[in-house]
């Protein structure tokens, strides 16, 4: 998603809402079938700043 939004330029991006596990984790794997699922509803995200540290971070 990262590549994505750096390669479009678009700063904006919904998170859809989904079922959660004990603790408020999320993990389809380790969820049932039934709950694997998005909601209807989600949150615009806009992005305001957005700089590139895999250098920092070692990431690649």
């Amino acid at each position: 998603m990262y590549d994505d939004i750096l390669m479009s330029g678009s700063r904006r991006f919904v998170v859809t809402f989904t079922r959660s596990l004990p603790g408020g984790r999320v993990r389809y794997a380790d969820m049932e079938e039934g709950d694997r699922r998005l909601f209807r509803i989600g949150s615009l995200l806009y992005l305001t700043d957005l700089e590139e540290v895999s250098g920092q971070t070692g990431a690649a």
